[in-house]
């Protein structure tokens, strides 16, 4: 160089060309091998199909009543979808049996529910199993009650026993059914909603009520922190799990709502039911894997204060049949890909790791052969035109007449023309420059063989 400095390589120019020669050999592939790349495309697209790995970005949670305990846990699931970009729509019910109604007409994706929740029979509906228990509370004003018959301390009172089609109507109902009617008569049961029932209690206007409700439940906690009221321990509890099978005794201990004042004074027993997570067999299995993390998740950072052996989540309830999703989750534990891919991509992979192993193993042969390729299909080409050539070389040996030679300058001439007009990839540039010397020995042969005009 004039200026006595190297030249800086064209690394801009290089890279471009090498793009250009790889989108050329994609398309000389797909163009010649159109049936493999058909092939392939086909398979990726019944994969996608037949496991469908993204899912929707919006679903609808039936969360019971205002202030409920249901409610209060449809909102952190709520906050966690959101966190992965999912939007979770509540709706607000009676409670967990229309909670139930709602799932099954199609209305709600997912029903937060209790245990002992009648099916009827309705078809595609899984459990992604049970979060927590939701103990039967009875809440009233007045001196302490600590005898066994409550009925009797119930006679002339009036009561609330919730909504129709809430939790707690549903287990009222069912200790109410266990009486004789004459003892039934002795007390004045009333239908309000939970918010309306603790206003009711803490204006005098009832005198109890009872509430299916985690302790986390606002209602609850109105009620715990409100002068004047009790809540009522069942010393019966273990009699009336022989009535309500779903049932399970739960224990609060002494001191265990509050230390001062002591809250409750004495060990008390409960009866309770479980939180359970109902879906349609349809939502898309990366959901119901994240709701299933999530209350894993939950349970982890926040115990429950109605703890079991083995935490939540779990599979108390026998009567719906189980998640295949959730079952995984809770017999292998959490996904292969967890932690290092996003959720949906980790529940895809878990579902069709088969199919996605057979198709790189079809699929990665075909792109290490596209590098090489590019030089197979040149060297195709040039053989061909190699083997013309050599036959019009020889041609031009046994020829006798000016129409014979016209003839071979023809092809030659077309030899020619394709050869200048054909695609040289990077790496055959020397076997190329071969080709045209080929075509340069050629075209002096048909000069010197050339008959004389007659």
């Amino acid at each position: 160089m004039t200026d006595g400095k190297k030249a800086n390589p064209k690394v801009e120019k290089y890279f471009l060309f090498t793009v250009k020669d790889e989108l050329f050999a994609l398309a000389n592939f797909m163009r010649h091998q159109w049936y493999v790349v058909a092939g392939v495309v086909v398979l990726l697209v019944l994969v996608a199909n037949l496991y469908n790995p993204l899912p929707h970005g919006k679903i609808t949670i039936a969360s019971g009543q205002p202030n409920s305990t249901i409610e209060v846990i449809a909102k952190k699931y709520q906050r966690y979808f959101e966190k992965n970009g999912i939007t979770v729509e509540l709706m607000e019910t009676r409670g967990a049996i229309e909670n139930l109604a709602s799932l099954v007409a199609g209305k709600a994706d997912v029903a937060l529910s209790q245990g002992g929740a009648p099916l009827n029979n309705a078809r595609g509906i899984v459990s992604l199993g049970s979060i927590g228990y939701q103990p039967l509370w009875f809440f009233y004003r007045g001196d302490a009650f600590d005898g066994v018959d409550l009925i009797s301390f119930l006679a002339g009172k009036t009561i609330s026993v919730g909504l129709p089609g809430s939790g707690t109507r549903l287990v009222v109902d069912a200790i109410v059914d266990t009486l004789a009617p004459q003892t039934r008569g002795k007390v004045i049961f009333t239908d309000l909603p939970a918010s309306d029932s603790v206003g009711a209690l803490l204006n005098g206007r009832i005198d109890g009520m009872f509430l299916v409700a985690g302790i986390e439940s606002g209602n609850v906690q109105a009620l715990l922190n409100a002068h004047g009221v009790r809540f009522y321990n069942f010393m019966l509890a273990d009699a009336l799990t022989k009535y309500l099978p779903y049932a399970e005794v739960v224990n609060i201990p002494r001191g265990g709502v509050s230390l001062s004042p002591v809250v409750p004074a004495v060990d008390t027993r409960m009866i309770a039911t479980t939180t359970t997570i109902l879906a349609r067999e349809t939502l898309h299995p990366a959901i119901q894997y994240l709701f299933v993390k999530a209350s894993a998740e939950m349970d982890r950072k926040e115990p429950a204060f109605f703890d079991r052996p083995g935490g939540f989540p779990a599979f108390i309830d026998k009567g719906t049949p189980r998640s295949d999703v959730a079952h995984r989750y809770l017999t292998r534990g959490s996904l292969l890909l967890e932690g290092y891919v996003p959720y949906w991509l980790a529940s895809f992979f878990s579902r069709a790791w088969f199919w996605i192993l057979a198709s790189i193993a079809l699929i990665y042969p075909l792109l290490k052969m596209l590098p090489s390729y590019r030089k197979t299909i040149f060297d195709v080409i040039a053989s061909d035109k190699y083997s013309q050539i050599f036959q019009i070389y020889r041609a031009a040996d046994t020829m006798r007449t000016r129409e014979e030679h016209d003839e071979l300058l023809r092809k030659f001439r077309d030899i020619e023309k394709h050869v200048k007009a054909m695609w040289t990839p990077k790496g055959r540039i020397a076997e190329y420059s071969n080709l045209l010397n080929a075509i340069a020995l050629l075209r002096e042969k048909l000069k010197t063989v050339a008959p004389p005009a007659q």
